[in-house]
């Protein structure tokens, strides 16, 4: 799970970085949106990255369900659902391919979330 949610966090660092060099077609508020919305995947990969390694560095924190790991599981959802919407708020290929990429962080933050639930 590690090795996924880094190379998905290494993907959206390249894409960021890509937009970045690369003119775009869309219009500069299409771009500025689309680098706000993966900052945001960024703070997001960062963030569930970091949770997956402590929970592989310390497993017992992992056996005991914990209401503030459920909380981080849904903010971390929200985040993530913002940086969607921020990616499609212009329809163009680099906008459908960032916000595949954080379709597939917020699987990862479902997969936290329902192993984090207590119950």
């Amino acid at each position: 799970m590690i090795v996924v949610t880094f190379v998905v966090m290494a993907a959206i660092v390249v894409m960021g970085t890509y937009i970045k060099s690369h003119p775009s077609d869309a219009s500069e508020l299409g771009v500025r949106r689309l680098q706000i919305g993966l900052r945001l995947g960024m703070l997001s990969s960062a963030a569930i990255l970091l949770t997956f390694l402590v929970l592989a560095y310390f497993p017992v924190l992992h056996h005991i369900p914990n209401l503030s790991f459920a909380l981080f599981a849904v903010a971390g959802n929200i985040v993530n659902l913002m940086a969607i919407v921020d990616c499609l708020r212009e329809v163009n290929g680099e906008a459908f391919f960032a916000a595949l990429l954080l379709v597939f962080r917020q699987l990862l933050w479902i997969v936290f979330m329902v192993s984090a639930m207590p119950g």
